[in-house]
């Protein structure tokens, strides 16, 4: 039983946070300036700097040449395009979580639709995990070794499609 009450309230997290939208015209789930700024680009009379994609982060952490650059945005475009339809259906099977457990769903039938949330899941980190292992195989020796944790900062939930922070705080919008 505790266990429900902790998938649904992650799950009530979940939607919550997606249903949070941008104020003024923003990208994505964006909340808000930071320290008192408002979310509409002005704070104080001043522009707010434009946030890097995290396609950009990673390229200038990794210090990408040109060509691997390019590389890196294919393999991003492709990764994004097999990741679309799992997103969707994420968002629908959430959805549908979240409804039959606020109607007492219980036992064989929420257990169903967590395993099939559970395998769409596992599809997501395929594609994810597929990417990684290209995008580091045009990498450098010397790249190689700072990858790690750059993709554990920048690449987690990279392929979303909200295109506004992912799942690990403060990181810019793709």
């Amino acid at each position: 039983m505790l266990v429900r009450l902790l998938l649904a309230s992650a799950v009530a997290v979940g939607l919550a946070s997606a249903q949070g939208g941008s104020k003024g015209g923003g990208g994505g789930g964006d909340m808000g300036g930071g320290m008192g700024g408002d979310a509409g680009g002005m704070s104080g009379g001043m522009p707010r700097a434009q946030r890097q994609s995290r396609a950009d982060i990673i390229a200038d952490k990794l210090h990408l040449n040109k060509d691997q650059k390019e590389q890196a945005s294919k393999i991003f475009a492709a990764a994004q395009e097999q990741a679309a339809p799992l997103n969707e259906q994420v968002r629908t099977g959430r959805s549908a979580i979240t409804t039959a457990i606020l109607q007492g769903t219980t036992g064989d039938d929420i257990n169903k639709m967590m395993a099939q949330f559970t395998d769409l899941m596992a599809q997501k980190a395929a594609v994810e995990a597929k990417a990684y292992g290209k995008l580091y195989a045009i990498l450098d020796a010397k790249q190689q070794a700072k990858a790690a944790p750059v993709f554990a900062e920048q690449m987690d939930g990279m392929f979303d499609g909200g295109g506004g922070r992912g799942r690990g705080g403060n990181r810019g919008g793709e």
